[in-house]
């Protein structure tokens, strides 16, 4: 037996398409945060992608593309909201405990080389 056409079941529709962001909604890709910092009630991050020598010497460089700043409390949240998400890919297998706590090691940015 052939599906149903969802619209014949609102129920299985789900949202409706005008509640998700349209086609002209800016996307990016980054592959890393290249530095963070903080001043009176705002954190600020630099997003970074992992783009070849141009003139093919060397590996790949971090290039900073764009800046994200933010209040704290939405810094914080999102941390948070990022960290619960790792916990959930972890429990769905779909990444291991033990990935994480070797990219854990590997930071190499503390909180103290931020200051100014």
């Amino acid at each position: 037996m052939a599906d149903s056409d969802p619209s014949e079941k609102p129920e299985l529709a789900g949202r409706p398409i005008s509640e998700f962001p349209d086609a002209r909604f800016p996307s990016v890709f980054a592959d890393t945060v290249s530095s963070i910092s903080a001043g009176p009630g705002i954190v600020k991050f630099y997003l970074a992608r992992f783009d070849p020598n141009m003139w093919g010497k060397g590996g790949a460089t971090a290039n900073p593309f764009a800046q994200v700043v933010m209040q704290v409390p939405g810094f914080v949240q999102t941390a948070l909201l990022f960290q619960n998400y790792v916990k959930s890919l972890i429990a769905q297998n779909a990444i291991s405990q033990e990935m994480v706590d070797q990219l854990a090691a590997g930071l190499t940015t503390t909180a103290s080389e931020n200051k100014q």
